[in-house]
């Protein structure tokens, strides 16, 4: 996981020359659907990180390929919850079609 003081390291590839002490960087600010602004994002595509500062207070860093990785991670997991859920249906439904078939065979 990305962290603060990574991201602040990675800020170098913006410096050029080393005798520079301050460089513009790409960053924007967000607004929500009241109007408000909601966070201002720095982005780094270098390494493909964003660093968000929420009007809350709260500083978040992101890693584009960690979020990636992340995601797919979810998804596998949703997937195969998904086909054990269908299998177990499938047992289910089967054994209750064992036992009718037994029923009528006895009865």
């Amino acid at each position: 996981m990305t962290d603060l003081k990574s991201f602040f390291d990675n800020l170098n590839c913006f410096f050029e020359d080393e005798e520079d002490y301050e460089v513009d960087i790409p960053a924007s600010a967000h607004k929500d659907a009241n109007g408000e602004i909601e966070e201002i994002r720095i982005y780094i595509p270098e390494y493909e990180q964003f660093l968000f500062f929420g009007r809350d207070g709260k500083v978040t860093v992101l890693d584009v390929n960690e979020e990636r990785e992340r995601v797919v991670a979810v998804k596998k997991q949703i997937k195969q919850r998904a086909r054990k859920e269908r299998f177990e249906g499938l047992a289910t439904q089967q054994k209750s079609s064992v036992r009718e078939i037994n029923k009528k065979k006895k009865g």
